[in-house]
């Protein structure tokens, strides 16, 4: 038995090698930046990039602000007017999803740029449409996009205005 006591006392003493850590280098760890990269001056993340502000001439990590996108509020109508009190579920998804990530220099407050989460096609004439959500990206020709968004109104129609009518017991419905 003593010999597990004097086992015990030996594992419980530190030998100053051990502790000695001054003699042991520090390996210095740089932080990964996480600054998106680009070499067009044109372009933007929506996070901060390294960029060359055109008001200050300076090299500076651009400071990012998230704007709610002008269209937000036209789309908040239509969608009240087509989903009604179930637009409620719906626009706080929009509100965050359609924020626009606009760059300011960090020396001069400036604008620098922006990017735009939230886009439609450029050109509607074009015979094939591009529209974003975020890093999401839709690619599709001109009619398959016309004959869905008519498909996608007709149906988000029929669900908000007919529906409520077929059902007998609902109290919605105002029998004659």
């Amino acid at each position: 038995m003593s010999s597990a006591l004097d086992r015990k006392k030996n594992d419980d003493i530190i030998d100053e090698e051990e502790i000695d850590m001054t003699s042991m280098p520090l390996e210095k760890k740089e932080p990964t930046p996480a600054l998106a990269e680009s070499e067009d001056p044109n372009y933007f993340d929506i996070n901060p990039m390294r960029k060359n502000c055109t008001f200050c001439s300076q090299s500076v990590v651009t400071y990012v602000e998230h704007e709610v996108n002008p269209l937000f509020g036209l789309s908040a109508i239509a969608c009240f007017l087509i989903f009604g009190l179930l637009s409620a579920i719906i626009l706080p998804v929009a509100f965050m999803v359609t924020k626009n990530a606009v760059h300011r220099c960090s020396r001069c407050l400036q604008k620098m740029g922006e990017k735009r989460c939230f886009g439609l096609p450029d050109d509607y004439s074009e015979p094939i449409w591009h529209f974003r959500l975020g890093k999401c990206s839709i690619i599709t020709s001109r009619i398959y996009a016309i004959v869905g968004l008519v498909c996608f109104s007709i149906l988000a129609g029929y669900y908000v205005y007919m529906r409520p009518s077929m059902v007998k017991d609902n109290p919605l419905f105002h029998h004659n």
